[in-house]
C-alpha cells in the first residue's frame, strides 16, 4: 500500500507533467485503485504547487 509521502510524490509528478487535476485523479485511481485519491485532494495540492511550494 502506498504511503502518503509516496502519493504526494506522484501528485507532484502529475503536476510536473502538466496534467489537469481531472487527468491526475483519473491516472492515480486507475493505477492504484478507484478511490485512492479524490479530485478535491489533487486540486488542493496542485494549488500549492502552482504557488511555488513543492514541499511534500
Amino acid at each position: 500500500d502506498m504511503g502518503s509521502k509516496e502519493m504526494r510524490i506522484i501528485f507532484l509528478y502529475e503536476y510536473k507533467l502538466g496534467h489537469s487535476t481531472a487527468e491526475a485523479t483519473r491516472n492515480i485511481n486507475t493505477a492504484f485503485g478507484e478511490g485512492s485519491v479524490s479530485d478535491r485532494t489533487i486540486r488542493r495540492w496542485f494549488e500549492k504547487f502552482r504557488s511555488g511550494d513543492t514541499n511534500l
